[in-house]
């Protein structure tokens, strides 16, 4: 097979002192997809090569995207889905046991509370860092506002 007329291809001989189609065979027969393949040897996208393997019919040498090494690195480092165990579900328990207290009869926490009175978590929240009654943290509307001064202010005369 003839390579292809690129200065990358010249250069992947030259820097691996191979012909460029028993590089890219490596790179097949380590895993790697076509994509990974033509990043790894310098083009910017996987067309070029791409259109090469499928133009010389090579292109079982490769595995699948989803086979790739390239695919099982990216998965291996994604956050998985937490499945609730029996020690889980009572860290659960433990946790809402620390927070919940009683208000209107009711055992909750204070978004438990909030999300029953319609007031937002985050204002609840906020509303008992600032030291609020529970009335008041859990008081849906606006509070009572400061009178306006009067009109016999020393400064309104």
């Amino acid at each position: 097979m003839k390579p292809p007329n690129s200065r990358i291809a010249r250069a992947a001989e030259k820097e691996y002192g191979k012909p460029f189609w028993c590089i890219v065979r490596d790179y097949a027969n380590d895993g790697e997809s076509v994509h990974a393949t033509a990043l790894i040897l310098g083009w910017k996208s996987h067309g070029t090569l791409r259109a090469h393997v499928i133009k010389n019919g090579i292109g079982n040498w490769f595995v699948d995207a989803r086979e790739s090494n390239g695919w099982r690195a990216g998965q291996r480092d994604k956050p998985r889905p937490v499945i609730a165990s029996g020690c889980l579900k009572a860290a659960t328990r433990s946790n809402f046991n620390k927070h919940a207290f009683m208000y209107g009869g009711v055992l909750d926490t204070l978004n438990g509370h909030a999300r029953r009175t319609g007031v937002a978590a985050g204002i609840a929240h906020s509303r008992k860092q600032r030291g609020m009654t529970m009335e008041q943290i859990l008081f849906k509307g606006c509070h009572a506002r400061k009178k306006k001064q009067s009109e016999d202010h020393p400064w309104k005369k």
